[in-house]
């Protein structure tokens, strides 16, 4: 459980830094914001994951919560979406549907857009 101000998240993928995971405790429920992020999309989630909706308010806690890398991944279109925090805001880096998708945040941290959709 991420822990914001306005609200608390599960994050499908989530990663902290060494320095921020060294702070953690043994029976620690709720955690900070991460430095990625990845939600996964459904029906039930779709409107609060992705700035598309109007109502996009996770990907807003996130970007004021100082979350650097944000995952979209859209399975019923097999893309994902990868932004970048600029200031408060996520801006769109890419969309892919093939290819290698390299994170900013996680050094070495590289996926096949195909591998993540294959059964």
């Amino acid at each position: 459980m991420v822990r914001l101000t306005r609200n608390d998240y599960e994050p499908d993928i989530c990663f902290w830094d060494a320095e921020t995971a060294a702070k953690f405790g043994q029976k620690q429920s709720a955690f900070p914001p991460p430095c990625f992020a990845v939600e996964i999309l459904s029906e039930s989630t779709r409107e609060r994951d992705w700035i598309a909706s109007p109502v996009g308010i996770k990907m807003t806690d996130y970007a004021l919560h100082g979350i650097r890398e944000y995952r979209i991944v859209d399975t019923e279109h097999e893309t994902i979406e990868q932004y970048l925090l600029e200031g408060n805001i996520f801006v769109l880096a890419q969309k892919l549907k093939d290819g290698t998708l390299e994170s900013e945040v996680i050094a070495g941290f590289r996926i096949g857009v195909k591998a993540v959709f294959e059964e």
